[in-house]
């Protein structure tokens, strides 16, 4: 898995900035991600968890064993590569109509771009004006990186940040007719090669 220093830390400034503009809280491909079971719990968010079946049991049961209260969070299985993830998100009690959060995190490397945009439009299309996705790309460069060699990570969907990195990012999500809200670029400070990615806010 791809791991950058501080991007957990970016990732809270934005969840801490939309807390209270938004209704409802929901976590793309979830994982073991302990947001919900922290301070953000005592907010008025209602919580949604989207991952496979048996990420999310083995997930729950490690949560009973920390005595974690979970009941606050709605989990959703699906399979994204075979299911409509909004659909059964729609099923399980998530109102479109209602402002959410989106939290997309470490995925969209190992996606092709067709399936980033195409994920992000679903986005769209099931959420009310003025919800925000927060996500995070990488650069063209990260996937010559030798940790990723060694571990066999195929990553698909990177970004030019060579060069105006901004433009760059700035181009893409125009390209799909939304709003980039803030950005926090990583890595552009230790190399002159520019960024290794960026945490970012997409206004839907």
């Amino acid at each position: 898995m791809i791991t950058i220093a501080n991007r957990s830390v970016y990732f809270d400034r934005m969840i801490e900035k939309q807390k209270n503009n938004v209704e409802q809280f929901v976590i793309m491909g979830a994982g073991f991600d302990t947001r919900p079971y922290s301070e953000l719990k005592n907010s008025n968010l209602k919580f949604f968890e989207l991952d496979q079946l048996n990420t999310q049991k083995l997930k729950i049961e490690s949560l009973k064993k920390a005595n974690m209260d979970c009941s606050h969070v709605t989990f959703v299985d699906v399979d994204f590569t075979t299911e409509k993830w909004y659909e059964k998100l729609e099923k399980s009690g998530y109102n479109p109509a209602r402002k959410t959060l989106f939290l997309w995190e470490g995925v969209t490397a190992y996606l092709c771009e067709n399936d980033v945009r195409k994920t992000i439009n679903e986005i769209k299309l099931h959420s009310a004006a003025g919800s925000v996705l927060t996500t995070d790309f990488y650069a063209h460069r990260i996937a010559s990186r030798k940790r990723v060699k060694e571990t066999n990570e195929m990553l698909y969907f990177t970004l030019d940040f060579s060069g105006n990195a901004a433009n760059v990012l700035k181009s893409f999500i125009e390209s799909e007719n939304l709003t980039l809200g803030d950005f926090y670029f990583m890595g552009h400070k230790a190399s002159s090669k520019g960024a290794i990615g960026v945490v970012i806010e997409i206004i839907l």
